[in-house]
């Protein structure tokens, strides 16, 4: 029976696509990273820098989806070192470099055992932590070396630095190296190991309680910071003898990353609420804070949230090369979100010399309606948008919407919220936002007057007792911020009636009048807004109602209802269309329903959308907005851009457009990148339409680290006027 109905799916997809073609009057854009490009992309995160004396930039990180765990910044260029990700292969928390070569770590698994070569992988149930071992001005290639592990010739160039139970120790923390040595700590170890920079040979080991990162004054000492978020560094010789020179940093502060300049001082990232860099001098006799740099208190100084320059945030890269500039890498890791804002500057004169940035990953970012357009939301940041500016050019980062020390239970820090929406009611702006899987988790407010750009938590809905939540309930809950404190305290919380967090791929909206409506399945859960508070607060009781599935749903996995129109929009699968393969798909179909409060519930309008069986590529997201209805499709059939010209059927990143008054095609937007549009949101498309006609959408893209970012005029003719380009 399965040919049949495979044969049936294809035709299906044939009929569907086979008239559509690319749109015109389209502008391809970007927002979220420096850079579009698979090749040049920044990375979504930094956890370890090298900075050579040359100015070069060597980053590391444990995780980077788009496999860019290994970044290197050469005269403003970013490059990645190849096959240092995937296969096995992660990355890790620290590099180091000198003359010919550069060392970073990382962890080498097994895929639970399916990889399987001991010239290359650990046994089944180990893992391997590992010391890689690239030319510095060729980080694609590595000589070979005795005991090196590797796949071939160019990639034998990792040295298995300990080999553990897999997922229970930990990783190399610090790296430092010389022309001769190479310094690795290991802080489960309470071990500093030294090898051989030309041959990789095990030289000597020395202990030191929890080690992480190194340093290396001109008087060939060596400074360990003593923990993660070190309170304090040692000096040591090259056997490990300590010495009596030692930094304590102040109260409240803690160590991100330090490094030593040429005229030995200390640099050191302060990630306390000081959130700048600490200097000290007179090192080789006394150590004592002498200087800073940066602003006090970094992001968090003047308006609250606001970016600008020497507003630092979570120092976790520093360095300096020997032109007299200073390299400062500050990370969202931790602090509500995955990214990294790496900046140089003139050390002595606090100048900007240029900006590399990454601040989106698994970040569904929303656009504010109230602005034209010209405002967008991601889940802790705030652009705004110049839409006069050239493609890649009109979004700003300008504001950073979390503040983790006045709010520190604020659930960004915790969790893995990924998707906004932003509406205004009553003149007031919220951000409803949900997590990778669907649902609606939490609603966000704003008070510029006492909170600049921060997004301040008022409303979250839960499951269960919560311990990050005090008070929580142990059956479904609905909090609200009742006395506008931003805080969860007991007494803020009533029973729910139904869910408005389900997991699995259903989504979820908030409406222009603040109700709430949730794609449950079998039903469609309505949670009615009762107006806002004295504290501008939406109020709900926690009382929904559930709406049974209408003809001729099966389940209902996708919800838009728009509550000017009275008109709902819903996606998912009936009997006709009963598949859908990835667990975030939305379905095979989107029907119309007019006059949805009246209760008919009956369809005015059926839009079958792609599906293509041979890669399993499905749509994941609508939005229907002014005259179209748009959906994102994921697992495409390439995003090899050569392979994929000509071809009818939908590509990973598309964007399908339909007339809302009939449903019938207009056609598709492709990205213009190769290896561009993998979406890991169930609601990853949002869609507006700016006053002069243009529609601008922005889809997440979780393999490359940003918002791909269309802009379409289906008139030819949406000019810029002076209002609309504030």
């Amino acid at each position: 029976m399965k040919k049949p109905i495979q044969s049936v799916a294809i035709l299906f997809f044939i009929v569907n696509c086979l008239h559509a073609q690319q749109v015109s009057n389209i502008k391809n854009s970007w927002l979220g990273n420096s850079s579009p490009d698979p090749e040049t992309f920044m990375p979504q995160g930094i956890e370890g820098m090298f900075v050579h004396p040359d100015g070069t930039v060597y980053a590391n990180v444990g995780w980077e989806e788009g496999g860019g765990t290994f970044t290197q910044v050469k005269n403003q260029k970013v490059s990645h070192a190849r096959h240092t990700f995937g296969w096995g292969a992660y990355g890790g928390r620290d590099v180091g470099a000198n003359a010919k070569y550069v060392y970073f770590s990382g962890v080498m698994g097994n895929e639970g055992g399916g990889l399987a070569d001991p010239g290359r992988w650990p046994a089944k149930g180990k893992s391997w932590l590992i010391l890689w071992r690239r030319n510095k001005n060729d980080v694609d290639t590595g000589p070979p070396f005795k005991g090196a592990k590797g796949y071939d010739p160019l990639f034998k160039n990792y040295l298995v630095v300990k080999e553990a139970d897999e997922n229970k120790e930990g990783e190399i923390t610090g790296i430092y190296a010389t022309e001769t040595e190479v310094f690795v700590s290991i802080a489960t170890d309470n071990t500093i190991k030294v090898y051989d920079a030309n041959t990789m040979a095990f030289k000597r080991r020395w202990t030191v309680a929890r080690p992480h990162q190194i340093a290396m004054d001109s008087f060939g000492k060596l400074w360990v910071a003593i923990g993660a978020d070190a309170t304090e560094i040692k000096r040591y010789d090259i056997n490990g003898t300590k010495q009596a020179q030692q930094v304590r940093l102040p109260p409240k502060s803690f160590t991100g990353d330090f490094c030593i300049d040429k005229n030995d001082r200390i640099l050191l990232g302060d990630v306390g609420q000081r959130e700048q860099v600490l200097i000290y001098a007179n090192i080789n006799a006394s150590p004592a804070l002498t200087a800073t740099f940066g602003i006090e208190r970094g992001i968090y100084s003047g308006t609250l949230g606001k970016h600008g320059n020497l507003k630092f945030n979570q120092i976790r890269g520093i360095g300096t090369d020997d032109s007299g500039n200073i390299y400062v890498c500050s990370t969202q890791w931790g602090t509500g979100g995955q990214g990294t804002i790496l900046e140089s500057y003139n050390l002595a004169a606090s100048t900007l010399n240029w900006r590399k940035y990454c601040v989106l990953f698994v970040d569904a970012v929303g656009i504010d309606a109230a602005t034209d357009g010209r405002d967008m939301y991601g889940k802790v940041e705030h652009f705004t948008v110049d839409y006069s500016k050239p493609e890649g050019q009109e979004a700003t980062l300008s504001g950073y919407t979390i503040n983790k020390y006045k709010y520190p239970l604020d659930p960004r820090l915790h969790g893995e919220l990924a998707s906004v929406a932003v509406r205004n009611i009553r003149g007031r702006k919220f951000l409803a936002m949900s997590s990778m899987n669907g649902g609606l988790d939490v609603i966000y407010r704003f008070n510029p007057a006492t909170d600049g750009e921060v997004a301040i938590p008022c409303v979250m809905f839960g499951w269960s007792l919560d311990t990050l939540c005090p008070g929580s309930l142990a059956t479904p809950w609905i909090w609200r911020d009742l006395n506008a404190n931003g805080q969860f305290e007991a007494g803020e919380y009533k029973p729910c009636s139904g869910h408005v967090i389900p997991d699995g791929g259903y989504g979820a909206t908030m409406d222009d009048n603040g109700d709430i409506w949730v794609a449950a399945g079998d039903n469609i859960n309505h949670l009615k807004c009762l107006g806002l508070d004295a504290h501008n607060i939406p109020m709900y009781d926690g009382t929904h109602t559930a709406i049974a599935k209408p003809v001729p749903f099966e389940e209902v996995r996708r919800v838009q209802y728009d509550a000017s129109l009275d008109r709902m929009h819903l996606g998912g699968a009936t009997t006709k269309h009963p598949d859908y393969h990835p667990w975030r798909a939305m379905g095979r179909v989107i029907h119309r329903y007019d006059n949805w409060s009246k209760g008919s519930r009956l369809s005015s309008r059926e839009l079958a959308v792609p599906f293509d069986t041979l890669v399993k590529g499905e749509t994941v997201s609508f939005d229907a907005e002014g005259e179209y209805v748009f959906t994102a499709f994921d697992r495409g059939y390439t995003t090899e851009i050569e392979e994929r010209d000509g071809t009818a059927r939908p590509v990973m990143g598309q964007v399908n457009v339909y007339r809302l008054s009939d449903h019938g095609s207009v056609g598709y937007i492709r990205p213009p990148w190769d290896h561009i549009g993998w979406m890991d949101v169930v609601q990853c498309l949002d869609v507006f339409k700016r006053s002069n006609g243009e529609y601008v959408m922005v889809q997440e893209d979780d393999g490359r680290n940003k918002n791909i970012m269309y802009r379409w005029c289906p008139t030819g003719n949406c000019k810029e006027t002076a209002s609309a380009a504030k």
